[in-house]
Formats: structure tokens, C-alpha cells, sequence
């Protein structure tokens, strides 16, 4: 961007590349990081800036993990031991998964991690990702503040554009929904509260 200073859309460019976050470990974990983390006047849910895929090698007292056991957060704050955990029908399913998971977060909930968990009928329902998105505020010691009056038309644009990607590929990606294609078109008043089934 230093280079192509002269163009058109640099300014534009450089508010952009503060929020760029490294690490994501799929589509999915992307659009869940931006809606959660972008600030409310972009259409994001406020909730700050977060770690993809962080090693948690330490208690949350400091203390390592016995044998050098590390684990890894899907998103994490690292400063008030909260971990986001996304659980995707592709990763996430079969018994054996479902137990290494259970493990895994039983493991962190031990070491003084609080664990938080969301689902892909979460990350499509925009009513129930704020509620996470108020849940995590509350646990950094936050507040949940009023939404400013363009909060919503602002926050569908941002969805829309997030999971435009996801709809031209649903044939072929298992953990997209099927009706979405109906809800993200539809005008914000519109839109189901509950998740598609």
C-alpha cells in the first residue's frame, strides 16, 4: 500500500488492514471472527479484536500444561482467559471428535479458561450470534451498549457480503445451510429469529 500510495482507495485500504487478523483456519472461522470482532460501524458486533487459532500452552494463572500439552482456541482473548470455540458439522462430528472436544474444554475450563461455544445455526441467525456477542462483552468486564439507529441495516450489508461467498459454493461445501439463500436475501425486518434447520 506504501507503493501504490497515489491510487484511488488507499485511505479506504489502510482502515481496512486494521482489522485483518491472521490465522483462520477456514471460511467459516473468518466470517464468524468478522462479525464478532468488527466494530459496530462496520456491521460487526463490537466485541474487540481477537487471537485465531492461539496456542494456549499456559494455565490461566501462568503455569504450563503438564507433559507440554498445548491446546489451541479457535478465537482467544488472551488477557481475560476466554476462548471462542467453533463447531463446525464437518469437524466437529462422530463420537470420537465430539469426545477429544469435550476433552479438550474440560481441559481449559480446569486451567481457568472460560470456554464459549458456537454453533453454525448460531453463526447464521443474527439474533442469537448477538447474544454470544453480548455474553462475551459481559465477561471482559463491558458493557453492552445501545445499538446506534443504522446498527441493523449496517449489520445485514455486512452479512450479506460475508456469506456471499458461501452461497455461490453451497453445493459443494457441506457446512453452508441450504435455505440460507432465502433469509440473507430477505430485508432485515424479515429475517427469522430462529436457526434454519
Amino acid at each position: 500500500m506504501d507503493k501504490a500510495a497515489p491510487l484511488a482507495g488507499i485511505k479506504a485500504a489502510r482502515r481496512a488492514l486494521r482489522f485483518v487478523q491472521d490465522n483462520s483456519a477456514s471460511p467459516m472461522e473468518s466470517i464468524q471472527a468478522m462479525l464478532l470482532c468488527l466494530p459496530r460501524s462496520l456491521g460487526g458486533l463490537g466485541v474487540g479484536q481477537a487471537e485465531l487459532n492461539g496456542v494456549i500452552d499456559r494455565t490461566a494463572t501462568g503455569k504450563p500444561f503438564p507433559c507440554g500439552a498445548f491446546y489451541r482456541g479457535d478465537m482467544v482473548w488472551r488477557s481475560h482467559n476466554l476462548v471462542v470455540e467453533y463447531d463446525s458439522d464437518l469437524c466437529h462430528s462422530g463420537s470420537e471428535q465430539i469426545a477429544r472436544d469435550s476433552k479438550r474444554r474440560a481441559a481449559l475450563l480446569a486451567a481457568g479458561y472460560t470456554v464459549v461455544t458456537i454453533t453454525k445455526a448460531q453463526v447464521f441467525d443474527a439474533r442469537e450470534l448477538e447474544k454470544v456477542a453480548n455474553l462475551l462483552i459481559r465477561k471482559m468486564g463491558g458493557k453492552v451498549r445501545r445499538q446506534p439507529y443504522n446498527a441493523l441495516s449496517r449489520r445485514y450489508e455486512l452479512r450479506k457480503a460475508l456469506f456471499a461467498s458461501i452461497l455461490a459454493a453451497s453445493s459443494r461445501n457441506p457446512d453452508s445451510p441450504t435455505s440460507f439463500a432465502q433469509s440473507v436475501n430477505a430485508p432485515p425486518h424479515e429475517k427469522q429469529s430462529r436457526p434454519n434447520p
